[in-house]
């Protein structure tokens, strides 16, 4: 482990001899599955800011570990203060019903905080499961930045639930979306689900992301408030949606009472482009939303701008908007139904 020329062979090895504060260089190639060096798999490693412990490619996006389908190509569990970077994870389509302890996964960070994953590519979850790429459980003050996401059938990130998780310059693309007997998403075998699923998440922000829905649809932000933790202070800042399929961003609760209500969420310069169905933006059962500076153009969608209830949360629904320009769409631009509170100016339809 000293050098280039006499390098540790297994992810064990390396995580057993090296404590925090050290660097593991990946050489070039491929690990994982199908190779005799195994995964990464890092647990009650508790490091501090001044003793980071770092996983990273010796050459940017050249080192890929693979998982077969059955199994996690990353696992980050009970740990704290770990930075990946430049590393390529990926797993597989296998045919059996998974749960994320299971496997089916490129990446899982589980009751963890700081956890830093930089200049990542991931791609490929077992399509015959509800599994994502990058799955976040209990996760606290974390950040997914520079990264890619490919080929994925419903969600690329999810944090459930998250506390101050930043995603910052991502790309996703689901390319090849669903399969056909696998898991059924909200696209078929159509697309992906969502780029960034805050389910929920409190104080997160997802910025400067891209998702990309061609060929294949999916889109950029879900936001569900489910009760593990308010949904509460979220920030959708400087991001795009491309071709996106469902609601472009979608802020919804998922029961009543106002831990299960999405509250004092920001969308700001935030643009939709050829959105393809339902509403570009669709704000449910929502207190203190702000959207601000969006544009929002259809291609045979249905709505631009969607405020309404279903009678979830406590009822007090409050909404603002501000400099909205809404085109194209198959409906109306702007539907405001059932809100108590409700104020905009300068929106052009």
């Amino acid at each position: 482990g000293a050098s280039t020329s006499s390098p540790w062979l297994t992810f064990s090895k390396a995580l057993a001899t090296t404590r925090c504060g050290d660097t593991i260089n990946l050489m070039d190639g491929v690990y994982g599955d199908g190779t005799s060096t195994g995964k990464i798999d890092l647990r009650n490693r508790n490091c501090s800011s001044g003793g980071v412990l770092t996983l990273r490619a010796l050459n940017q996006r050249k080192a890929w570990v693979k998982d077969a389908g059955r199994g996690i190509a990353m696992r980050v569990a009970s740990s704290s203060y770990i930075t990946m970077d430049g590393i390529v994870l990926s797993s597989r389509d296998n045919n059996y019903s998974s749960t994320y302890e299971q496997g089916g996964l490129p990446a899982y960070v589980l009751e963890s905080h700081h956890i830093a994953i930089k200049n990542a590519v991931l791609s490929n979850p077992n399509r015959y499961g509800n599994l994502h790429l990058l799955v976040m459980v209990r996760v606290s003050d974390s950040l997914v930045v520079d990264s890619e996401f490919y080929n994925f059938h419903r969600h690329a990130i999810l944090t459930k639930p998250g506390t101050r998780v930043t995603i910052r310059r991502v790309y996703c693309n689901s390319r090849i979306g669903g399969l056909a007997g696998g898991y059924p998403t909200t696209s078929g075998t159509n697309g992906g689900d969502a780029c960034v699923a805050l389910y929920p998440c409190q104080y997160c922000i997802i910025e400067n992301t891209i998702a990309d829905g061609s060929p294949k649809a999916s889109f950029l932000a879900e936001l569900n408030a489910s009760g593990e933790v308010p949904l509460k202070g979220n920030k959708i800042l400087g991001s795009i949606g491309y071709r996106s399929g469902n609601n472009g961003v979608y802020i919804n609760s998922r029961g009543s009472g106002l831990t299960m209500m999405p509250q004092d969420t920001r969308v700001e310069n935030v643009v939709i482009y050829n959105h393809r169905s339902s509403s570009a933006i669709r704000n449910s059962d929502a207190k203190n939303t702000v959207i601000k500076n969006v544009t929002l153009v259809g291609a045979g969608s249905d709505r631009g701008i969607t405020t309404d209830q279903r009678g979830y949360g406590d009822g007090a629904y409050s909404t603002t908007m501000q400099n909205a320009l809404v085109l194209n769409q198959a409906n109306v631009g702007l539907t405001v139904k059932g809100v108590s509170t409700w104020s905009g100016s300068e929106i052009n339809s």
